[in-house]
């Protein structure tokens, strides 16, 4: 009988606040979205609590989850305050727009090979373009739901983008190019060198009625520009000057506040600039002064306007003041600002949110000390998260609770709820912790040696025993009674430590009682459930087993060719199993100390390594980001799990053994619960070869798109196009592979009437068509029409003749009828020589007389349409008459519109009948 296991599912994921994507303040609610890995939170930075999370992708672990790849990271968020949808960009290139207002899912757009690096809305939200790593720009339309064109031009990673006028697209690119594409004819018509290296960010704003564009390079060199669009190609863009930041790292964001006429400027280390534009008053005046200081140094007109010509880019731009943060910064956005504060929210590196407020002086002009600090943290979002990686993870006896510890940092977690109940700072390097029985104490070693004993109930230390290691304490570990603590360290020392009440202070204290020296340094240590074992793992790549009352040497286990980090003794005190930087896991019999197998697990060093409770199944987890759950008698992989996007570095299982939490590298803890379903082995290996069946089919179709190119004429001396170049957007999707099987599949039942599972659908095979060909997402009809054979096009035109004809099935749906005009479009357009080439007369015909019947249906849906438009504003006026009364002024009465919505309203009285 096939053995089944039981399915581990991700249940929640909590720790993480901000990653690597942009900040989007929502005016409305006064709240940021910040992306979260492959989520995005909704924030209130001011009591640090989730108003909302964002995730429709598959929960990993599930039977639709991927076991080869995390879900794709968040690397791009947008937001239309007009619209009132956020769009969210992944590392993989896809793009989502969601419906704030209804937190629903409401496009998805696949067009880019790889992540997401821009993206903007139009003015309407009717539009929206992104740029990615793959140096390309392409522009969505969110009513038909798909890609209008892809701009390819950059050479290299688009950095910044800005939608300017509704018809022109200003791009930059670490190419160090800026250019601007002129969306009426969908080409680039200027291109200019910005920086010498890369170009970084780049800020589009307008002072004193002037365009002008602001860049950022390498080395802390900003250039500024004059922006004319009206001005003829080759002249829209001009240099005005260029000035250097206080900071040499590149920028990693710019963003400009037109209430207050201030520049601010993120760098890629802990320094933000803030910049002021002078007004044309004050310029007149530093000119005017400038001129007569040169003029009584004895300088020539020529000289003093060279001079001037020189420094009009420092007498625009002055600096204002600075903000230095604790960590580095990765972006920031602004809020809602007024003429006394600046307000802005930087995301930081160490998983925190910052709200700054910059208190603005009453004459803004007179400020000129840029050292003054002006600028004060108000608000922080950091108790829901580490600020660096999570070393050690344990669960209490109750499975209520969860410790997790980090450098200087350990907080403790209520399982029910996810929230941080306690947070101790200022504890040194915490490598390893455990709770002690109750759940009320915790002891914790430290990176310099210390051992601390905790009580949770007031956060504090209630024993601190320095140095009781020479060294890093790397391991801890607490008999099954709870009376012994057992502590490894690189000092090659185990050490035996007893809780005992001191008597003259009434508290509690680690007694140290024994000590065991060994040749080399101690990675990991483990006491067997019946404390009848010690298992020791030395730098040496062995581990040594002492009888744990006499410590009396027992078996030593080697085999492993690089240190073995973490080691497990079942239940039954039968089995060990240890796991090694040399990716591989071995399992023991502790009765001879013999190997009963090698199983190389993953493809990086293995972190560690548990049991589950009452079994010999048991979990590993490594640097190569999986978490492997094993069947420790078959030696056999049950399943895979797929989450986290860094290191795994700690796991720990409940008492009951239906949950499991990993702590990783990517500040995520996340809690994994055991499910209904039923895991098969074969299955799963299935699954796995599905997948990377389908990899290997999409990387091969994308492969066969890239053809060697001649070089000609206009190329540069690497064979690259110096013509900037647009194209369709297409994308090779499993989605649109699929969407197209199933259409030919649906051609193929057409001449078929008594097909048994159309009669058993109680379909048509016309019906069925119809229907299989209006469930295609728009965004996917184009690419999926694309891979029909010609043969089955005809039979697709024949049955559209044929819709159009009769118009039984149109009538019924009039609303899909933009499907099929889309359709016979593309079709003919795509298709146009082998149509014009066919010898069919009657076919021929057919297409003609299609045409006539096409427009006779998009005529009569266009009455139908104004009829219902018309209808609507009927209704509109007779609320608003039934409903308000108007009074307006006798000699402005002339003017008002008969349309109601463009009536001038003085007073309204809503209470009169």
């Amino acid at each position: 009988m096939v053995k089944s296991y039981a399915r581990y599912i991700q249940d929640s994921v909590f720790g993480v606040i901000s990653t690597r994507s942009n900040l989007v303040y929502n005016s409305k609610s006064n709240t940021v979205y910040a992306s979260a890995l492959d989520s995005v939170i909704e924030w209130n930075y001011k009591t640090q609590t989730k108003i909302s999370v964002i995730c429709d992708t598959p929960t990993p672990g599930s039977l639709n989850s991927s076991s080869l790849l995390p879900p794709p990271e968040i690397t791009r968020l947008a937001y239309s305050s007009f619209a009132n949808l956020l769009a969210i960009g992944s590392s993989n290139g896809d793009i989502k727009v969601w419906d704030i207002s209804t937190s629903s899912l409401i496009i998805k757009f696949q067009g880019h090979k790889s992540a997401i690096t821009c993206l903007e809305f139009d003015t309407n939200g009717t539009s929206l373009i992104s740029g990615s790593n793959d140096s390309t720009i392409i522009i969505w339309d969110l009513i038909s739901e798909s890609g209008l064109i892809k701009f390819k031009g950059h050479r290299n990673a688009i950095t910044s983008i800005h939608y300017y006028n509704d018809n022109y697209l200003i791009s930059t690119s670490k190419d160090g190019m800026i250019k601007i594409w002129d969306l009426k004819i969908n080409q680039c018509v200027e291109t200019h060198l910005a920086h010498n290296g890369e170009s970084w960010s780049m800020c589009v704003f307008n002072h004193e009625n002037k365009e002008m564009i602001l860049t950022s390079g390498l080395n802390g060199e900003c250039k500024l520009w004059s922006l004319d669009v009206y001005q003829e190609d080759g002249h829209k863009i001009s240099e005005f000057g260029t000035f250097q930041k206080q900071s040499k790292n590149r920028a990693v964001d710019i963003k400009f506040d037109p209430f207050n006429k201030l520049i601010l400027i993120a760098n890629s280390d802990k320094l933000a600039e803030v910049f002021r534009l002078r007004s044309a008053t004050e310029i007149q005046k530093a000119t005017s002064k400038r001129t007569k200081r040169l003029s009584e140094k004895g300088m020539t007109q020529e000289e003093i306007a060279e001079s001037l010509e020189n420094s009009k880019v420092s007498m625009l731009i002055t600096p204002f003041t600075i903000i230095f943060t604790d960590s580095k910064i990765t972006n920031f956005c602004l809020t809602d600002s007024n003429s006394k504060d600046l307000n802005l929210l930087i995301n930081n590196s160490n998983n925190t949110l910052n709200y700054w407020v910059i208190k603005l002086p009453e004459n803004v002009k007179k400020h000129n000390n840029v050292n003054d600090k002006i600028s004060n943290l108000k608000y922080s979002v950091e108790r829901p998260g580490h600020r660096g990686d999570i070393r050690s993870v344990d669960i209490n006896d109750d499975n209520t609770l969860l410790y997790t510890g980090s450098n200087n940092q350990i907080k403790i977690w209520n399982l029910k709820t996810l929230n941080c109940i306690r947070s101790i700072e200022k504890i040194g390097n915490v490598l390893c912790g455990k709770f002690l029985p109750g759940g009320s104490l915790l002891v914790v070693g430290t990176k310099n040696g210390d051992l601390k004993l905790i009580d949770l109930s007031t956060s504090e230390v209630i024993h601190h025993i320095e140095d009781a290691h020479d060294d890093s304490v790397w391991s801890i570990e607490i008999t099954s009674d709870g009376k012994t603590i057992v502590t490894g360290s690189s000092d090659k020392r185990v050490k035996y430590w007893e809780i005992k009440i001191n008597s003259l202070e009434n508290k509690l204290h680690l007694s140290h009682t024994k000590t065991l020296e060994l040749n080399e340094s101690i990675l990991a240590v483990k006491v067997s459930s019946d404390s009848k074992y010690l298992s020791v793992s030395l730098m040496d790549n062995t581990v040594k087993v002492f009888f744990f009352d006499t410590l009396k040497f027992y078996l030593s286990l080697y085999g492993h060719k690089l240190p073995v980090l973490s080691i497990d003794i079942s239940f039954d005190s039968k089995m060990i199993i240890t796991c090694s930087a040399d990716k591989n896991v071995r399992i023991w019999g502790l009765d001879f100390g013999d190997c009963h197998k090698s199983i190389f697990a993953h493809d990086d060093s293995i972190m560690n390594i548990k049991f589950f409770p009452q079994s010999h199944n048991f979990l590993t987890c490594s640097k190569d980001k999986y978490i492997k759950y094993w069947d420790g008698d078959k030696f056999e992989q049950v399943q895979k799990f797929a989450a986290h996007t860094g290191e795994v570095w700690g796991l720990s299982i409940s008492s009951d053994s239906e949950f499991f939490v990993s702590v990783s590298h990517d500040f995520s803890i996340r809690v994994w619960n055991m499910d209904n379903d039923e895991v098969f082995i074969q299955e799963e290996r299935e699954k796995e070869l599905d997948e990377l069946y389908e990899n290997e089919l999409l990387t091969s179709l994308e492969g066969d798109d890239i053809t060697p190119r001649k070089k000609v004429d206009g190329d540069n001396e690497e064979g690259e196009e110096d013509i900037d170049e647009a194209e369709a957007v297409r994308a090779k999707t499993m989605e649109n592979l699929k969407a197209s099987e199933k259409l030919i599949e649906a051609l193929d039942m057409l001449g078929d009437e008594d097909n048994a599972l159309l009669l058993a659908m109680k379909t048509t095979p016309s019906e069925h068509l119809f229907d299989t060909l209006c469930k295609i997402k728009p965004n996917q009809l184009e690419d999926s029409l694309l891979v029909l054979p010609f043969s089955h096009t005809v039979i697709l035109l024949k049955a559209i003749s044929k819709w159009t004809k009769e118009g039984d099935l149109l009538q019924k749906n009039t609303s899909k009828l933009n499907v099929i005009c889309r359709t016979l479009f593309f079709i003919v357009r795509s298709n146009h020589m082998e149509l014009i080439s066919q010898n069919d007369d009657i076919f021929k015909t057919e297409i003609t007389n299609l045409k006539d019947q096409l427009r006779a249906m998009i005529l009569k849906t266009t009455k139908d349409v104004g009829f219902n438009i018309q209808g609507l504003k009927f209704l509109q006026n007779r609320w608003s008459q039934d409903h308000s009364h108007i009074y307006t002024d006798e000699s402005g009465s002339q003017q008002l519109s008969t349309d109601a919505s463009d009536k001038v309203r003085k007073r309204v009285y809503t209470t009169l009948a």
